[in-house]
C-alpha cells in the first residue's frame, strides 16, 4: 500500500533533513542493530545528530539503526570506545527491507497496516504482544553465576523498547570484569523478548551462520554474520531470551554466548 502523501509529509517533517527511503532488498553493507545503540538521553533527535559525530556518550537505548560502516566509534556507558559496527546484537538486516533514516518507520507502517507477508510473499510469523514475565534477566540470575561468566553482577537496566516489526525487548547489560574484556568483549546484554524461535529462525538464519541446538532441554540458536558479533536466542513458551555481546573479542562470540546460555538456563523456570 502506498503511504498517503500526508503521512509522508508528516514523516519528513519529523525527520527534518533525513532521507526517507525504502529499498526492496538489503545490500551486503546494510547491517541491523535491533537491540541497542547507545545515544544521548535526549532521544531520537539526538540520535540523528550523533550519527554524524565521531563519538556519542551512552545514555539511552534505541532499537534500530542503519550505519554505513565508516568506522565511526561511540563511547559506551562506561566510557569505553565501541566501533560503530560493534554495537550489541549487530546483524545483517534480513527483513527483506533496507531502511534508511525514517524509512524504518515507513517500513513498519507498510508491514503492519498493509501487508500480510514479507516482500518474498511468505507469511510473517506472528509475535506475542507482550514480553515473557516468567524470567527477569535483571533479577533472576544469581550473582555467583554472573561472576563465573566474568561479568559484574550489578547489571545496567535497558529500558523497554520496540524494534523491528513488533519486536519487544527488556533486560540488562552486564559489564565484563576488568581484565577480561579482550577475551569476552566489553559487556554482555541479556534481555527478555517477544521474539519466538520460529520468528528468530525465519529472520536471522538466511545468509547468516546459523546453528540450533538444545541446552538442558531448552531450544537455543545462534546467528552470526562475517565480521559481526554473534547473537543467541533461548526459546521460552511465550517469546524468549536474547543474549549478545557489546563488542567483538578474541574468543568466538558464539562460543562465549553459549557459555552464558549454559549458565543461565538452569535459572529460567521450567514452565517458562
Amino acid at each position: 500500500m502506498a503511504l498517503l502523501q500526508a503521512d509522508i509529509d508528516e514523516l519528513q517533517k519529523l525527520a527534518g533533513t533525513m532521507t526517507v527511503a525504502v529499498n526492496p532488498k538489503p545490500t551486503p553493507e546494510t547491517v541491523r542493530y535491533p537491540s541497542v545503540l547507545q545515544v544521548g538521553k535526549d532521544g531520537q533527535q539526538d540520535f540523528r545528530d550523533k550519527l554524524n559525530k565521531p563519538s556519542a556518550r551512552g545514555g539511552q537505548f534505541l532499537d534500530s539503526a542503519i550505519l554505513d560502516g565508516d568506522n565511526r566509534t561511540y563511547d559506551d556507558e562506561y566510557g569505553r570506545t565501541v566501533a560503530a559496527d560493534r554495537v550489541p546484537s549487530a546483524r545483517k538486516f534480513s527483513f527483506r527491507r533496507s531502511l534508511v533514516g525514517l524509512g524504518l518507520v515507513v517500513g513498519a507502517i507498510a508491514a503492519s497496516g498493509c501487508e500480510s507477508g514479507d516482500h518474498d510473499g511468505l507469511p510473517k510469523s506472528a509475535l506475542p504482544t507482550t514480553l515473557p514475565s516468567s524470567f527477569d534477566p535483571c533479577k533472576d540470575i544469581p550473582a555467583d553465576v554472573l561472576a563465573s561468566l566474568e561479568l559484574v553482577s550489578e547489571g545496567r537496566s535497558i529500558p523497554p523498547r520496540i524494534g523491528g516489526v513488533g519486536e519487544q525487548y527488556k533486560g540488562c547489560e552486564f559489564r565484563t570484569k576488568d581484565g577480561y574484556a579482550p577475551r569476552r568483549g566489553s559487556s554482555t546484554y541479556i534481555q527478555a523478548t517477544n521474539m519466538t524461535m520460529d520468528y528468530f529462525t525465519r529472520n536471522f538464519a538466511p545468509e547468516h551462520q546459523f546453528n540450533s541446538f538444545d541446552i538442558a532441554g531448552r531450544k537455543v540458536a545462534t546467528s552470526s554474520y562475517t565480521g559481526l558479533p554473534c547473537v543467541l536466542f533461548i526459546s521460552l513458551k511465550e517469546g524468549g531470551v536474547e543474549v549478545g555481546p557489546l563488542s567483538v573479542a578474541e574468543r568466538d562470540s558464539c562460543q562465549v554466548l553459549t557459555e552464558v546460555a549454559t549458565a543461565i538456563i538452569p535459572h529460567i523456570p521450567q514452565n517458562a
